[in-house]
C-alpha cells in the first residue's frame, strides 16, 4: 500500500531536478536592442581570419567564439552581467551598457571616461557619436555590402561582398582587407575603421555580429 506514495515522491523529485535552474549550463546572450536581436541571439559564425586592424597589426587574428565573444589579438569583447566587457590581455578596459528604453549603448572606460555612444536605427543602420553627440561614423547596409561615412556624410569605406570574398576599401579605393566570405562582413568592416577607438570597434563588432547586408 506504500508503493504509490513512494512512486509519487520519486516523480515529484525528478520533475524538480529537471527544472532546477542551477543545473542548467545555458546562458542567455546579451541582446543589443530590439533592432539587432536577430544578430545577438542567433548562433554567430565561428572561426578565425587574419585581418588588417589599424592600431594593432596588418595580420591581426580575429575570431568569433562559440559563445559569441569576439577576439582580436589580445583584445576581447564578451557578455558579462547584462553588459558587454572589453578586455585587453584579460583585464577589463571598457564596458558597454544599454540605455533604458532606447536602442542606444554607451562605451565607457573602466576609469569612468566616456568614449562613445552607439546608436541602432534598424538592423542595417548604425551610428557612432562622441560623448558630446557629434557624429563619428555611420554604417549602412547596401546591396553590395556596407558603406561607411563620416561626420559630413563623406565616404570613408566600402565593403563589398561578392564572388565568395569580402573586400574592404577606403575612400581612395585602396584595399584594406580581402578575405573569404564567412558571413562576418560587418564585423570586419567595424574592425577596419581607423577613425574609431579599438574598444568602440570591438563593441560594435560584438553587437552586430551575424548581421547581413542588403
Amino acid at each position: 500500500m506504500k508503493v504509490l506514495p513512494i512512486l509519487l515522491f520519486l516523480l515529484l523529485l525528478s520533475g524538480c531536478q529537471a527544472t532546477d535552474p542551477t543545473t542548467s549550463s545555458s546562458v542567455a546572450p546579451v541582446t543589443a536592442s530590439t533592432s539587432v536581436d536577430a544578430a545577438t541571439t542567433s548562433h554567430p559564425a565561428t572561426g578565425s581570419a587574419t585581418l588588417n586592424v589599424p592600431g594593432l597589426s596588418p595580420r591581426a587574428k580575429v575570431s568569433i567564439q562559440p559563445n559569441g565573444a569576439v577576439r582580436v589579438d589580445q583584445w576581447e569583447a564578451r557578455a558579462k552581467d547584462g553588459t558587454i566587457e572589453i578586455l585587453i590581455d584579460g583585464k577589463a578596459f571598457a564596458r558597454v551598457r544599454k540605455k533604458e528604453k532606447k536602442d542606444d549603448w554607451f562605451v565607457d572606460r573602466v576609469d569612468g571616461q566616456p568614449v562613445a555612444k552607439l546608436k541602432f536605427r534598424g538592423n542595417d543602420d548604425f551610428k557612432v557619436v562622441s560623448p558630446g553627440d557629434q557624429t563619428l561614423v555611420k554604417v549602412k547596409s547596401k546591396d553590395y555590402g556596407w558603406k561607411v561615412t563620416g561626420a559630413q556624410e563623406e565616404e570613408l569605406y566600402k565593403t563589398r561582398v561578392e564572388k565568395g570574398h569580402i573586400k574592404v576599401k577606403d575612400a581612395k579605393g585602396q584595399e584594406i582587407n580581402k578575405l573569404s566570405d564567412d558571413g562576418s562582413s560587418l564585423v570586419y568592416t567595424w574592425l577596419s575603421i581607423e577613425a574609431l577607438p579599438l574598444e568602440v570597434r570591438l563593441a560594435m563588432a560584438y553587437l552586430t555580429r551575424g548581421s547581413h547586408h542588403g
